[in-house]
């Protein structure tokens, strides 16, 4: 039987690229986001889309995330929600509920059926860490002493290094293996393209 993979977040640039990923390899393929992706998102994904269920949806919305797990044979979720380093600037509070909250709520969701989830994989960054120890954008008071280059320089940074270490407790708690992903940058655009 094929994984039925839910990627939260499905709708956004990397969502496309999982996503057509996944239908490749023939799973069933659940995302659970804002939007629908449009034109572009379908023009990554190709004819596949169509096999795709989109649930709209808020990360922070309990319920009709309980009521997703419930409805769908879920085996495995690949957690992409998250609002960007700008957005996390400008409003940390709510950078830190989507990022930092939502993330934890996907986590508990999955504790609450562990015996049914199969695998997690959430997206983490490059940013949890600070800059090289030779940048010249580094200011006196990136840190308080610390070793910037372990430090995050940026709200969103923060999150993602405050998520890994969620992950960990879910692991060390309740034996929930995860995979956080770091990616250090991703271009915009198609790259058949050239």
């Amino acid at each position: 039987m094929k994984p039925t993979v839910l990627v939260t977040g499905g709708s956004g640039f990397i969502g496309a690229w999982v996503v057509a990923e996944l239908l490749r390899r023939e799973c069933r393929v659940i995302v659970y986001d804002l939007t629908d992706g449009g034109a572009k998102w379908r023009h990554l994904v190709a004819v596949s889309s169509s096999k795709v269920v989109f649930v709209r949806g808020d990360i922070l919305d309990a319920q009709a995330l309980n009521q997703l797990f419930g409805e769908y044979p879920i085996s495995h979720v690949i957690h992409l929600v998250g609002l960007l380093t700008p957005a996390c600037q400008e409003d940390p509070q709510r950078g830190c509920e989507i990022n930092v909250l939502g993330t934890t709520q996907i986590f508990e969701l999955i504790r609450t059926r562990k015996s049914q989830i199969q695998g997690v994989a959430y997206a983490s960054s490059i940013a949890v860490y600070g800059p090289e120890g030779d940048d010249p954008n580094i200011t006196e008071n990136v840190s308080d002493g610390g070793n910037s280059a372990l430090e995050p320089l940026t709200f969103y940074g923060a999150f993602k290094r405050a998520n890994e270490l969620i992950a960990r407790q879910y692991w060390v708690h309740f034996g929930i293996p995860s995979v956080g992903l770091r990616p250090p940058l991703v271009m915009a655009g198609d790259a058949r393209q050239g």
